[in-house]
């Protein structure tokens, strides 16, 4: 079942969010401690009630999260239990989030992704703008700008 995030979620949500940028191999050590150290639960309590993000719960276990941050049209932190990948709850997440953006007045959405899941991006309908780099302490995050049209 997809439903709105609920504060009571931000701990399984962190701790889903922490496995999968474990399973990153792009991720060098000063990358996935800043990582670590930022995705908390209360951080992510404090972010995700300002923006539209939506959980995929099955058997009361969240398995998936992603969101929708309006003032730039961008799908940021799709996430998916590393143990529930490849079963549709990207795909489901990502569609619903889509669909908020089309209801809201969005004609095309844009995401940041690492480059693991760029194929899934690109699968969807989402096409390659321009590889991005940003720095942030010690760690230097590369990406790959992709944009949707929702038209």
């Amino acid at each position: 079942m997809i439903r709105k995030f609920l504060i009571s979620d931000a701990c399984a949500c962190s701790q889903i969010i922490n496995e999968c940028h474990k399973s990153m191999p792009e991720l060098g050590e000063p990358e996935l401690k800043f990582l670590l150290q930022k995705y908390t639960p209360q951080y992510l309590a404090e972010e995700y009630l300002k923006n539209f993000v939506l959980v995929f719960e099955e058997d009361e276990k969240i398995l998936g999260v992603g969101s929708l941050l309006m003032e730039n049209a961008e799908i940021r932190g799709l996430y998916i239990d590393p143990a529930a990948q490849n079963k549709g709850i990207g795909s489901q997440l990502l569609t619903r989030l889509e669909q908020e953006a089309k209801n809201r007045g969005l004609k095309k959405v844009i995401t940041n992704a690492y480059f693991q899941p760029e194929k899934f991006y690109a699968n969807r309908g989402y096409e390659y703008v321009q590889k991005g780099s940003h720095k942030k302490c010690d760690a230097t995050f590369n990406y790959v700008v992709m944009e949707k049209s929702l038209e």
